[in-house]
């Protein structure tokens, strides 16, 4: 199985490339739609089961299977850096597995 998380808002197709190129916020927002939708193409042409779930789904997620300092607590002992990235990978593979 696989986790993704990302976003799920998208830039609207029908702008012009240029237009797209001429905003930092849209070239940004595009780049994470494309690297989102690699992942998903990816995990689903291997035939594993998909989820995409906001930072906000998988923030709940984890309070919900840990406990609110479960997370932090397990970082620890890893030492820097224990970012957000790092817990929303550990809940998203604890999602997958379930």
């Amino acid at each position: 199985a696989a986790v993704v998380v990302a976003a799920t808002g998208s830039v609207r197709e029908d702008l012009p490339l240029p237009a797209v190129l001429a905003a930092h916020a849209r070239l940004h927002a595009a780049e994470g739609e494309l690297f989102r939708d690699v992942l998903l193409d990816a995990a689903t042409a291997r035939g594993l089961a998909v989820s995409l779930l906001s930072p906000r789904q998988v923030a709940a997620a984890g309070r919900d299977l840990l406990g609110p300092d479960r997370l932090t607590a397990l970082g620890r002992p890893l030492g820097p850096p224990w970012t957000r990235d790092h817990k929303d990978a550990v809940v998203a593979a604890l999602l997958a597995g379930a």
